[in-house]
């Protein structure tokens, strides 16, 4: 089984770094992944916050 960074929970270190190493693409489609399986019943909004913030993080950082 692929051990991906996104199935980590959020507040372990290998989440951590691989939210901070993703592409701008990749934290996108995971927030539909993640908007899908909430949808499905599993609890995932830690997870799509914490992309939110990532993305807005870079958001900020970009416009300096």
């Amino acid at each position: 089984m692929n051990d991906y960074w996104y199935n980590h929970p959020v507040s372990s270190k290998e989440f951590k770094t691989g939210l901070k190493g993703a592409d701008l693409f990749q934290l996108r489609s995971l927030l539909g992944v993640f908007r899908k399986r909430q949808l499905e019943g599993q609890k995932v909004t830690a997870k799509i916050n914490a992309i939110k913030k990532e993305k807005e993080r870079r958001k900020k950082v970009g416009s300096l």
